[in-house]
């Protein structure tokens, strides 16, 4: 086939290599756009796909543009009333937005409660659980807000597949801080031991965790509450446009590896018909996924600073004492 530009191209590549008629009569033809999709997102997300891991993001697959996510201050206005075994609780003055999803701290008591459901202005909200302390009639509070979502969920192209870098503030952030503007991300074990919540702090954030992540939506945790709304930026690869059977559908894989994804899909054919050809695209495939990811990192060091430069080890370069004679 003279091109692979389209999904159509690639689609039709890849049951013509299975031993398929490409007219749209075989049978194979939705098993190969299924596959297909399946392949094209596991390459994307950094999957281990044949025996490579794909781990590195794509410089080629990141948003365009950034995204912008708002940290946004803890609610503390007027008091809150809660009874002992009720889930439900009241505020004395609530906030025209919802509190879903935020940590409710009383003033003196240890708890940290998160608040399951709240509608914006309803003076009502409800517990994740049942209140265990004694009933209070008024209490001061903050309903702190930690938990972020990214994306949205549904494999939509506004779900989003992995996060590309650190998220990036331009506010001053805390002496723990290495002055650089990155929130950067720990595993979340290790996030939970060194940020617990019981001694959340206040300020703008230094490092993260993701809590959850599936099919396009992400959430992720900061160590610190914001005393002001914070405006962060952050890279990330979003979840791509389904591939159809359509010249209109074009993949962002680049088009000199764009064959990968007929290739694949093939060998899915061929290990589905059990034949013995399918040992053979196996091998084709690793060699065209490890091409990418030569290429990838040849691309990434062909623009740093001291590419093809030779620079000396700093113990030659110090400058020599000069020995002045007092003869």
């Amino acid at each position: 086939m003279a091109g692979l530009r389209t999904s159509l191209e690639l689609i039709q590549d890849a049951l013509e290599k299975a031993g398929e008629k490409s007219d749209g009569t075989s049978e194979y033809q939705s098993f190969v756009i299924s596959q297909m999709n399946q392949r094209y997102k596991q390459i994307l997300a950094g999957a281990n796909v044949f025996k490579q891991d794909l781990g590195e993001p794509w410089s080629w697959a990141k948003a365009r543009y950034p995204n912008i996510l708002t940290l946004e201050p803890p609610y503390e206005n007027g008091t809150v009333s809660l009874t002992e075994d009720s889930d439900v609780g009241t505020l004395s003055t609530p906030p025209s937005y919802s509190l879903t999803g935020r940590i409710l701290k009383l003033s003196g008591r240890p708890d940290y409660i998160r608040i399951a459901s709240h509608t914006a202005s309803a003076p009502n909200f409800t517990l994740d659980a049942p209140y265990s302390e004694d009933t209070i009639s008024s209490s001061a509070f903050a309903a702190h807000k930690i938990d972020y979502d990214l994306g949205t969920s549904g494999g939509s192209t506004s779900g989003i597949l992995r996060l590309f870098s650190p998220f990036r503030v331009y506010k001053s952030q805390a002496i723990d801080a290495d002055r650089t503007g990155l929130i950067s991300q720990l595993e979340q074990r290790a996030f939970e031991e060194k940020w617990p919540l019981k001694g959340m702090l206040s300020g703008t954030p230094t490092e993260f965790c993701q809590t959850y992540s599936f099919d396009g939506l992400i959430s992720v945790r900061f160590n610190r509450s914001v005393s002001e709304r914070t405006r962060l930026e952050y890279d990330y690869i979003p979840v791509p446009a389904e591939l159809t059977y359509d010249a209109s559908s074009v993949p962002i894989i680049p088009e000199a590896y764009r064959d990968v994804l007929s290739l694949l899909a093939a060998h899915d054919v061929l290990l589905d018909k059990e034949d013995d050809k399918a040992q053979t695209f196996f091998a084709f495939c690793q060699n065209q996924l490890a091409a990418m990811i030569t290429a990838e990192r040849k691309a990434q060091q062909n623009t740093r600073r001291n590419f093809g430069r030779i620079v000396p080890r700093l113990d030659k370069t110090l400058s020599r004492r000069l020995w002045v004679s007092r003869d």
